[in-house]
């Protein structure tokens, strides 16, 4: 293996880099006479974010240019209906719709879009990198929409769409969604997509990009869910506490969990391999793997009778879609196992009132418990482990995103960096379950109240936060750590 200090050119360093991620500009806003409505948006806070980026151009310095990168997940395609039926789609195959949808958005957030433009013109770089919620950008009208908006022609602009790491000497930035896999992006399927379009050529369905699981549910299940239960795509953790939730809240939605149970085994075909890389060319579909239905009931038996194992199968077959070739977001990223402590929560009654369901609730959050999601200092295997490959090869800093969650991690004498995000977040207060279980149910009979009426407002929480890293000219790293923003004080 070669170090990473033989695989790169001499370059001419930034001596600051600002890394930001999972900025998910997208999704209606409300009407204006609504103000204390959300709309469809898991990002409200884009006039912060916006001054964000003016105090990175007034204050990044002027000696050298300092440098933003946006890690991923810039706008959010994934959170736009479709102009034509008014529904969601994993991905917008046609670039000249992306092309326009992405015009909308930017007008939305036009606020964003001047930030950044005005960041160039000053003279500083701008990095964007590809993330799972906003593939369309590869796609040329789409990248030719954001140029001219972003007026890019003789800037220090850079879009990596294809799947490339963003190395700037020992350190590398990554959205991150490579290790999970719910979200890897079918590169391969997404350049042959690109290739054929940029020809005018028609290209055969099975050569074409297949959407990420995670992009399939949030178009095919989520988003509709979130129409009556804004909260499910905000609470944290997702696993442990939003799915028990809604199963609690809205039982008549068990038969969509059978569609996130069966993804779950199909998305675990894109793991990584032991070196770290994913273990199928292009992430193409495993073949030769045990039944998806096998895999499963062997994992129910072991926590359900018989009987209930049939039972729960054929919701699950029932529930399948129909043509998902091998291949959803973060609601479902841990696997099969972690669903059997909501086994009671799933066979209950759909027409039972929702008092009766909080004591499984209770139980099922309990089991699941999970209070690390917002400990800085944990991360999850899932993300540390490639981290430490990549810090076994020869790299100082790894930055990844993708999960929302800010992280820093030291590992040995590197760092993991995770900058969190920008979207907005709803923390589950697991300190209400330490008190006795009669008031803890009457605690969480209001919580699921608030949750079941859409009232999250007061739960809600706005947590900006950035990686910063300070170089000097040769390229050795000063400074890496995770920052928290907040108007009226330096960002360096």
């Amino acid at each position: 293996m070669k170090s990473i200090a033989t695989l790169n050119l001499p370059q001419i360093f930034p001596h600051r880099i600002f890394v930001i991620f999972d900025l998910h500009l997208g999704g209606e806003h409300p009407p204006s006479h609504q103000t204390a409505l959300r709309g469809f948006r898991i990002c409200t806070q884009t006039a912060l974010l916006a001054t964000f980026i003016r105090r990175v151009t007034q204050e990044g310095g002027t000696l050298r240019p300092c440098e933003l990168v946006i890690n991923g997940d810039f706008v959010d395609f994934l959170a736009e209906k479709s102009d034509d039926n008014l529904q969601w789609q994993p991905f917008i195959t046609e670039g000249e719709r992306a092309a326009k949808q992405l015009s909308l958005m930017i007008e939305r957030d036009r606020i964003v879009f001047d930030a950044l433009k005005d960041l160039l013109a000053a003279g500083h770089r701008l990095t964007i990198l590809l993330g799972n919620h906003d593939a369309e950008l590869s796609l040329l009208p789409v990248r030719q929409v954001l140029e001219r908006e972003l007026e890019t022609d003789g800037k220090r602009f850079r879009f990596i769409f294809d799947g490339e790491a963003y190395v700037v000497g020992s350190i590398i930035i990554e959205h991150g969604n490579r290790y999970d896999g719910w979200n890897v992006v079918d590169y391969d399927g997404l350049r042959r997509t690109r290739s054929a379009q940029s020809r005018g050529e028609d290209l055969a369905q099975e050569r074409a990009f297949l959407p990420p699981a995670g992009s399939i549910m949030v178009a095919t299940v989520m988003n509709q869910i979130k129409e009556q239960f804004p909260f499910v795509d905000l609470l944290k953790p997702e696993n442990e506490a939003t799915l028990p939730l809604l199963l609690t809240l809205a039982p008549q939605y068990r038969e969509h969990l059978m569609k996130v149970m069966k993804l779950a085994i199909r998305a675990q075909r894109h793991s990584l391999n032991s070196n770290g890389q994913p273990r199928y060319a292009g992430d193409i579909t495993a073949r030769g793997w045990e039944s998806t239905e096998v895999q499963l009931a062997h994992l129910l038996t072991a926590h359900v009778s018989d009987p209930e194992v049939s039972e729960f199968m054929e919701l699950i077959n029932r529930a399948a879609p129909p043509t998902l070739g091998g291949t959803e977001d973060e609601i479902a990223s841990k696997g099969v196992v972690d669903y059997m402590s909501l086994f009671p929560i799933i066979t209950t009654a759909t027409s039972t009132p929702l008092a009766s369901r909080l004591p499984a609730l209770l139980t099922a959050l309990f089991t699941l418990r999970d209070e690390r999601s917002f400990d800085r200092s944990q991360e999850d295997e899932q993300y540390l482990e490639p981290a430490r490959k990549l810090i076994n090869r020869g790299f100082k800093v790894v930055v990844f995103g993708h999960t929302h969650l800010a992280k820093k991690v030291e590992i040995g004498e590197s760092i993991y960096l995770n900058s969190g995000a920008w979207a907005d977040l709803i923390r589950f207060p697991y300190d209400q379950l330490g008190q006795e279980r009669e008031h803890a149910l009457e605690w969480l009979s209001g919580f699921a109240n608030h949750m079941e009426r859409g009232e999250i407002k007061p739960y809600l929480l706005h947590m900006p936060t950035y990686a910063r890293i300070e170089l000097d000219s040769g390229g050795t790293v000063l400074h890496a750590d995770i920052h928290d923003f907040a108007e009226g004080q330096p960002i360096v």
